[in-house]
């Protein structure tokens, strides 16, 4: 069983733990090779930061904390998926397509939802495109992929 609950400072550690796994796993593999992710991503202060500026989740499966997402509010109606990472380990299974319908169910009152994935990872591609999301851009340098989600 998947949930999310809201984050607090005590998991500030375990879960930049788990987004440093998390981005490193798919860097090393699909990316330049080397360890790396967006700025700040291995900093337990920027995590503590984030959980107490924005909605900010761990990710549970079967009790245990497997990740991690946090998300931008941009209007009532309008959200960012800022980041959503889970541990290698538990990654290929379905929590990453449970925890989008749960984020989804959470806030009904959102109409659109905006994110941005790295152009090399193909498994977040696949994900959000069998979730409904739709390529509409990339970034000017093309690193970035933006996805929007439309719901009804």
């Amino acid at each position: 069983m998947v949930t999310i609950v809201d984050a607090s400072l005590e998991d500030a550690e375990l879960l930049t733990a788990i987004t440093v796994k998390a981005f490193n796993d798919e860097t090393r593999r699909f990316g330049s090779g080397r360890d790396g992710g967006p700025d700040g991503y291995d900093s337990v202060q920027k995590t503590q930061e984030l959980i107490l500026s924005c909605p900010f989740y761990k990710i549970l499966f079967l009790g245990t904390t497997v990740g991690a997402l946090f998300l931008k509010k941009i209007s009532p109606e309008e959200f960012e998926l800022k980041s959503i990472c889970i541990d290698p380990v538990y990654q290929n299974i379905g929590i990453g397509s449970k925890v989008l319908d749960l984020v989804e169910l959470m806030f009904n009152e959102v109409v659109l939802w905006r994110l941005e994935t790295p152009c090399y990872s193909v498994r977040n591609h696949h994900l959000y495109e069998k979730k409904g999301y739709v390529r509409e851009g990339e970034s000017p340098d093309g690193f970035l992929y933006e996805y929007v989600k439309r719901c009804p």
